[in-house]
């Protein structure tokens, strides 16, 4: 078996529980989605997920 190694994060209490709950749903805990993630992260080489800002953000930076 690998090295396990703990992570710890600070964030929103809400969107724990809401993340936590949707997570129940689909039969997975709390680190089982955050190593899908990590190994996600790891296969694409980058985030599995795209991050841009949303137009409407950009065309108001822009006035």
């Amino acid at each position: 078996m690998a090295k396990q190694t703990t992570v710890r994060a600070r964030i929103d209490e809400s969107l724990k529980q809401d993340a936590e709950d949707i997570l129940k749903q689909l039969g997975l805990n709390t680190s089982q989605a955050i190593n899908l993630y990590f190994s996600q992260i790891v296969l694409r080489r980058g985030l599995p997920f795209d991050v841009s800002i949303p137009d409407e953000e950009r065309s108001s930076d822009n006035k």
